[in-house]
């Protein structure tokens, strides 16, 4: 008999969503990513639940055949109530498919407080380590920050084995739960992502990708555009969600005043993502904590040279395929340098063969195959 996972985690929303465009959503995709691996790629029947806060309706939909629950979440106050109305209903959905195995993505959501309400085999992934981010950027007392750790805590306590993206957050967590038992699998690819036509570079042309928050960095990409040269201006495409007026407006004021241009496109689908990353030279991604870095990986795929902040699961990609700079955190200055260095290698020959040949380190080591198969090797084990 064919065996049912579920697994629980952030999805993008289709266009056929009725609150599509509507909501504020998380950008990741790489959940969905991970679930359409194993759903083409293995015998087991797969559904993706996840919550969209600010959801009018449930909504089901088909990949394939990979299904996907949309569940409407609570829409205010959901970490000062531990996700309690959340968490009830996850826990019907998932009792209702009956699964022979729940898969729960992060402990900064309702998915991993769920997981420890289910008498069923069970694998939890960790990602957005609040225990690291708040050292980083300590949170104030009763924030959603503050309280998204204490919740972490306590679901990662009660766990004794658990899935990590990268060497790096396997050994932040090992320091913060050392009871924990780990395998290191990391994030599989998006499909756009694997068949990238080559376009035209424009040197110029930079990139973010992600939350334009304070511990992303973004600021320090503002430091070093000031301190580029003005003779050269710039033109800096910014792909995430830009729902935080004061911080945004400031920071982009302030690099228009040194004289380089700011393109916020906000939160895009992938298609739109990889459309803008393929003719970008460079990718800066400057987060103070970041368990692995998607967006670097997306950015190497599009054959952008991608500058990134050490101690992070990004430097850990960046040194492995060999596509990049590191560069000490919060330092504007070294982003500058890096930047500088970049504009004037240029995108000529030597350097796009060696972009190309990081993209084909990712490809064998990262796609749906490889992945699927490491995944369906660990559900094997716990289905034992």
């Amino acid at each position: 008999m064919q065996k049912k996972i579920i697994i629980l985690g952030h999805a993008p929303l289709p266009p056929e969503h009725p609150d599509c465009g509507k909501v504020i959503r998380h950008p990741g995709r790489w959940v969905f990513d991970q679930a359409k691996a194993v759903s083409d790629h293995s015998d087991y029947k797969v559904t993706l639940v996840t919550l969209v806060k600010g959801a009018t309706q449930d909504f089901e939909f088909f990949y394939g055949e990979l299904h996907v629950v949309y569940l409407k979440a609570q829409p205010k106050l959901r970490e000062r109530t531990c996700f309690l109305w959340d968490v009830m209903r996850l826990r019907k959905r998932v009792l209702e498919e009956q699964p022979d195995l729940v898969h729960a993505h992060g402990t900064e959501d309702a998915y991993g407080l769920t997981l420890l309400t289910l008498a069923v085999p069970k694998v939890l992934t960790v990602q957005g380590l609040y225990h690291d981010v708040n050292r980083t950027m300590p949170a104030s007392f009763l924030s959603p920050p503050y309280v998204l750790e204490k919740l972490e805590g306590f679901v990662l306590k009660r766990f004794h084995h658990a899935v990590v993206k990268s060497r790096h957050v396997e050994q932040v967590t090992k320091g913060f739960f050392p009871h924990l038992n780990l395998d290191v699998i990391p994030n599989t690819l998006s499909e756009l992502f694997i068949n990238v036509e080559k376009a035209e570079k424009d040197v110029r042309k930079l990139a973010f990708v992600g939350a334009i928050l304070p511990r992303k960095g973004f600021h320090h990409i503002r430091e070093a555009l000031e301190l580029g040269d003005k003779e050269l201006p710039l033109e800096l495409h910014v792909f995430g969600d830009s729902s935080n007026r004061d911080f945004i407006a400031h920071e982009v004021e302030l690099i228009r005043q040194a004289g380089h241009q700011v393109i916020l496109h906000g939160n895009v689908d992938a298609g739109t993502l990889l459309r803008g990353l393929v003719t970008c030279n460079l990718l800066i991604a400057p987060s103070h904590a970041e368990t692995f870095g998607n967006q670097v990986i997306e950015g190497m795929l599009c054959r952008c040279h991608c500058i990134v902040s050490d101690g992070t699961g990004m430097a850990e990609n960046v040194r492995k395929y060999g596509q990049g700079s590191v560069v000490p955190q919060k330092s504007g200055k070294k982003i500058a340098d890096a930047i500088k260095q970049e504009l004037a290698r240029g995108v000529g020959a030597e350097v796009m063969s060696e972009r190309e040949l990081a993209r084909s380190k990712i490809l064998a080591e990262l796609g749906p195959v490889m992945i699927a198969n490491r995944l369906c090797e660990m559900y094997s084990r716990k289905l034992l």
